[in-house]
């Protein structure tokens, strides 16, 4: 495993607070704040985890999902609804 960390919000200051809170827990963080940069990231970057806030609308969200699943199949997707949840969800999903 490569402890690394894709995450997207389409606020800035959730990706942030995000990358500060993750880089910190030691893990490699590649983020992105708009659409276009995070398919950019989704078909370059080699990540293990692709965060997603929920707050990003259904369809973006599917289609965001589809494609890193397409390009990295073997990454855990997880949706989160605040910065500080995000370490409890890699837990659970770690279980």
């Amino acid at each position: 495993m490569n402890n690394s960390v894709l995450i997207y919000s389409d606020f800035n200051d959730v990706v942030e607070e995000s990358v500060t809170l993750l880089e910190k827990s030691g893990y490699i963080v590649f983020s992105a704040g708009n659409f276009n940069g995070a398919i950019d990231l989704i078909t370059s970057a080699d990540y293990e985890y692709f965060l997603v806030d929920d707050t990003v609308d259904a369809t973006t969200l599917k289609y965001l999902i589809s494609e890193s699943r397409r390009c990295n199949p073997d990454a855990a997707v997880i949706t989160f609804n605040a910065v500080e949840s995000i370490l409890t969800r890699f837990r659970h999903s770690k279980a």
